[in-house]
């Protein structure tokens, strides 16, 4: 009995090792291939520019930019204990992270919708519990790739994806935001709890509001888990009479127990949420922000709901919505090149057929994400489409199995091409990705601020000037006394009262400093 036992483990462990090490793989390779290619410090590559804003707001515990980012400022300080590094560098780490975690997360995601069902996180310990076993497990494994095949090129995929990648290397909110996108994706799939679900809602909020689109996929989650199960099934065959009985009884109760369950969800991401927003960002009152103060209730919501980029939201001009949809479908065709993107879509057309709320769901989150990108009326504003790329990952998961199981029906190794598609990615994208020799924004700020006379006002009128003379000034403590003005926040009140206090004037005396050296600075051309 005990050797059917050991035999029964043994099969088990041996079915789930290529996601035992699809899951060891990914971690490690994304994170290393993140790391060589991380700048130093902050970078104004790959739409950078917040990094400075971003990164002075962290060291100093004072408010960013609209709307808060509450989540990121707790990571970020948490970094920033690090040894490492420059503040920045630290913050640059935070994003590799969270990127190399969103891939495992979405490893996860395709093991559970696409190649099997069962939990990867228990095939893991499994694996662990049973070393002995671990050499023939593997030549079984290599022996029937095919479960491997459909994991391993798509989270690659995933992980070179270029705007992905790109956003994986600078100080920014996106990666962690598609972490936490990735982590509400796999909690839904994996029908957790509702107050777990909840929870990394609510801190997926906190990092960026735009993550209120993954409302479908939880949805669905949450009405999945009040279907009708087998057993009651079982229970209602009968009668027709019985049927009617039985169905009219229980509906109301089932009725119940969905509601109830999308009930905690979302007060359980309301009060983390709230929590957040409220208590956490009222605590960095104390140091001045050019963005806010946050005296007065109007005040904090004119802060947290973003009022002062309320002009730019689908606000597009109509004569550039050609351009702007040409641009976003060619951002998608160089994600998983162009034969990656017809195999996601091939994918999510299985899913449709397979599972039809599945493919509804994410289709609807990622329309949302979409749709909000192109409308946005900023050049950068496709980095928003950051946060859906886990579930892009999972369409490409789907069309990579069918790709899989038509090659190895005419040859048992040819599935092995389709690694082919991250090759290319990894080919084409390391130049244009690679800025582990970039501090030219630094350096611009220590040389601006070096040539500055004392006592200099250096006026801007960028966010990658300021931010970055921001940075170098306040958290690397270069050139204190000179005094940085930005001509578009001039007329912002919180801005002025900053200045005011900074050259130590009551604001209703403030004035343009004309008498100190005036320097209008201009900052290189930026992507």
């Amino acid at each position: 009995m005990r050797g059917n036992d050991i035999r029964s483990e043994r099969t088990v462990s041996t079915r789930y090792l290529p996601q035992v090490i699809d899951l060891l793989f990914i971690f490690p390779c994304a994170l290393s291939l993140y790391l060589l290619t991380l700048p130093p410090t902050l970078t104004w590559a790959h739409y950078g520019a917040d990094g400075g804003d971003l990164a002075t707001a962290v060291a100093l515990g004072r408010l960013p930019h609209p709307p808060g980012f509450p989540t990121y400022l707790l990571l970020g300080r948490l970094f920033l204990h690090l040894p490492w590094g420059d503040p920045a560098w630290r913050l640059n780490l935070l994003s590799a992270l969270s990127a190399a975690t969103a891939a495992l997360f979405t490893t996860c995601n395709l093991q559970s919708a696409i190649c099997n069902p069962q939990s990867a996180i228990r095939n893991l310990q499994s694996a662990i519990c049973n070393p002995q076993s671990a050499i023939r497990n593997l030549q079984s494994a290599i022996r029937n790739p095919q479960s491997a095949i459909c994991n391993l090129p798509s989270a690659i995929c995933f992980t070179l994806a270029p705007l992905f990648w790109s956003q994986a290397l600078i100080t920014e909110v996106y990666a962690p935001a598609a972490l936490f996108s990735a982590a509400v994706l796999l909690l839904s799939l994996r029908r957790a709890p509702a107050g777990l679900l909840g929870a990394v809602w609510g801190l997926g909020l906190g990092i960026h509001p735009t993550l209120l689109f993954l409302a479908p996929l939880i949805l669905t989650a949450t009405i999945g888990e009040g279907k009708t199960t087998k057993d009651t099934k079982e229970l209602t065959k009968g009668t027709k009479e019985h049927k009617k009985t039985f169905v009219s009884f229980v509906s109301p109760f089932v009725s119940f127990v969905v509601i109830k369950k999308e009930g905690v969800v979302v007060i359980v991401a309301l009060l983390v949420a709230g929590l957040l927003y409220g208590p956490v960002l009222l605590a960095y009152r104390a140091v001045p922000s050019p963005w806010a103060d946050l005296n007065s209730p109007a005040d904090w919501w004119a802060y947290v709901s973003g009022r002062m980029y309320h002009r730019y939201l689908f606000a597009l001009p109509v004569p550039f919505w050609p351009r702007r949809l040409l641009a976003y479908f060619g951002l998608l065709a160089r994600q998983f090149t162009p034969v990656g993107a017809l195999l996601a879509f091939w994918g999510w057309r299985r899913l449709w057929r397979e599972r039809r709320s599945l493919a509804l769901s994410t289709a609807l989150t990622f329309g949302l994400f979409s749709l909000y990108a192109i409308g946005y009326n900023t050049a950068d504003s496709l980095v928003y489409l950051v946060p859906a790329l886990p579930i892009a990952a999972l369409w490409l998961g789907a069309g990579l199995q069918r790709a899989a199981e038509w090659l190895e029906q005419r040859r048992r190794w040819a599935g092995l091409l389709l690694l082919l598609l991250p090759l290319a990615q990894a080919v084409w994208g390391w130049g244009a990705m690679d800025r582990s020799g970039d501090d030219s924004a630094v350096r611009w700020a220590r040389e601006t601020l070096r040539a500055a006379p004392a006592s200099a006002v250096l006026v801007t009128s960028q966010d990658a000037a300021t931010f970055t003379l921001w940075y170098v000034r306040d958290v690397l403590g270069e050139r204190p006394d000179v005094l940085i003005l930005d001509q578009d926040l001039w007329g912002h009140e919180p801005y002025r009262r900053m200045i005011a206090r900074e050259i130590g004037v009551p604001p209703d005396r403030l004035s343009w400093p004309a008498d100190r050296p005036i320097w209008k600075v201009t900052a290189p051309t930026v992507d």
